[in-house]
């Protein structure tokens, strides 16, 4: 059985353990089943021994199922200096995952008829000049148009650039790297001159139309472009560690000229709504996600492992992944798992840091594998259901939101706010209450380790799932 069915989503808080003092949770979703608190708690511990091997400041994960964010926090801090953590809304450096936004605005586009993929580009860029070689959108969105990245002395950028066309002069009059459709070159340039290609098909700012048609469709607003002259709130501090082992802040970078290809904050929340867009058709129409998810292929039929923006692979165990990163500043993670519909997505505000498909694999089993003695326990003590309409009662010292009776006469309730253990108060948690027939109730919180605890009384004591 899969934990993807299990997972039952209540609007408007999400309720978890945390295992830090800095570990903020979201406001934005209630898991109720064990199954889904134990993946978190799962979770929290992983992600929490990453970042101290790697001496990561300040993380945000979140992830989805089914099209709904199961889980969503803020761990660490977002500014060393002040001490302020990071939550569910501290905007992160996307980096390259900013080319996906892109993508799908060519996708819309095209849906409309406003965009010939395989057009020349000066069609709807005439600043651009012709090169020896014809380039279509097409071809700079698979990185096979043969325009260079970025140079050495490039990465960290000073300069501002006052519009799109002028974030062309960079790199306008270089020539071409290879013939067009030859061999795979990634390039954020390339996507440079996609955003000159959409103000042309649109008829509107780049940055106007993926506000307008992208961004506010798919409730992204906390999405914004990375002005580095300006006060944007919830913007994290990043940092770099130096060869002596120590944090210092990262250099200044003008994002101006790279807008469409990684010049974008965003939240881990607003990356798993914008995943989970594409998991089928409505935002975007079958075709189109047919169009972005298909590799695209060199002149001599080689896949390239990349469609339209979006990289296309396996994970270790084989299964289907689409997948981007971004660490010019920072590090941002996002994949999908298109056949289980889990979506992860991971923030950080350390250049360098290190993870990628293989960690977001990691997260996304323990929502797809429960372990099955988990299951089994569970559904022996919760099941079945006689009664399922809740109501708020006081079992303790705990508030139930919600109370079931159960097939043998028991009661099962979960309690949102924090449950009081002789005096101290707990950290919130998905708590759940159970009582045998015709006995005291015995408020229990679930511990994501697998434990059950049993709360408020005289002497507490720690039970096993066994």
């Amino acid at each position: 059985m899969k934990l993807i069915i299990l997972c039952s989503l209540i609007f408007p808080a999400l309720a978890v353990r945390p295992l830090a003092p800095s570990v903020v949770v979201s406001n934005a979703v209630q898991a109720q089943s064990p199954e889904c608190v134990w993946a978190i708690g799962q979770g929290q511990k992983f992600l929490k021994e990453l970042m101290s091997q790697q001496g990561v400041p300040g993380l945000a994960v979140a992830v989805g199922v089914n099209g709904k964010i199961v889980w969503s926090e803020g761990i660490g801090l977002a500014d060393l200096e002040h001490r302020v953590s990071v939550s569910p809304q501290t905007r992160f450096r996307v980096g390259s995952i900013s080319k996906l936004f892109t993508a799908t605005a060519v996708a819309k586009l095209h849906e409309q008829g406003l965009l010939d993929l395989d057009a020349p580009v000066q069609k709807y860029a005439p600043p651009f000049p012709r090169k020896d070689f014809e380039i279509t959108t097409r071809l700079l969105a698979g990185h096979l148009a043969g325009i260079r990245h970025y140079a050495p002395a490039e990465f960290i950028n000073r300069q501002r650039s006052s519009s799109i066309e002028d974030s062309l002069n960079v790199f306008k009059n270089d020539p071409l790297v290879h013939q067009p459709g030859t061999k795979y070159l990634y390039s954020t340039y390339g996507y440079t001159l996609i955003s000159a290609v959409i103000e042309g098909a649109s008829k509107e700012e780049y940055l106007t139309f993926m506000r307008k048609d992208v961004f506010e469709p798919l409730n992204m607003p906390r999405t914004v472009p990375d002005d580095n002259r300006r006060i944007i709130e919830n913007r994290t501090g990043f940092y770099v560690r130096g060869q002596d082992g120590q944090l210092s802040n990262e250099s200044n970078t003008d994002n101006s000229n790279r807008r469409a290809a990684g010049g974008f904050l965003s939240t881990a929340e607003a990356l798993v709504r914008f995943g989970s867009a594409h998991l089928g058709q409505g935002f975007l129409k079958s075709e189109s996600l047919t169009l972005i998810f298909t590799s695209q292929r060199t002149s001599d039929n080689k896949e390239t492992g990349v469609g339209i923006g979006w990289r296309i692979g396996k994970d270790a165990k084989g299964r289907e992944i689409y997948h981007h990163g971004g660490d010019s500043v920072g590090r941002a993670f996002l994949v999908v798992y298109p056949n289980s519909k889990v979506i992860v997505a991971l923030l950080a505000n350390l250049t360098f840091a290190r993870f990628a498909e293989k960690e977001a694999s990691l997260l996304a089993d323990l929502f797809v594998n429960p372990p099955s003695a988990l299951l089994q326990k569970t559904q022996k003590t919760v099941s079945p259901f006689v009664t399922a309409s809740p109501r708020v009662a006081r079992h303790g010292s705990a508030l139930c939101s919600r109370i079931f009776a159960l097939g043998d006469g028991s009661t099962f309730a979960t309690a949102s706010p924090p449950v009081v253990r002789h005096g101290s108060a707990l950290p919130p948690a998905c708590y759940f209450d159970w009582a045998p027939p015709r006995a005291p109730p015995q408020v229990r919180g679930f511990a994501p380790s697998g434990l059950l605890w049993t709360l408020c009384q005289p002497k507490p004591k720690r039970e096993t799932f066994r």
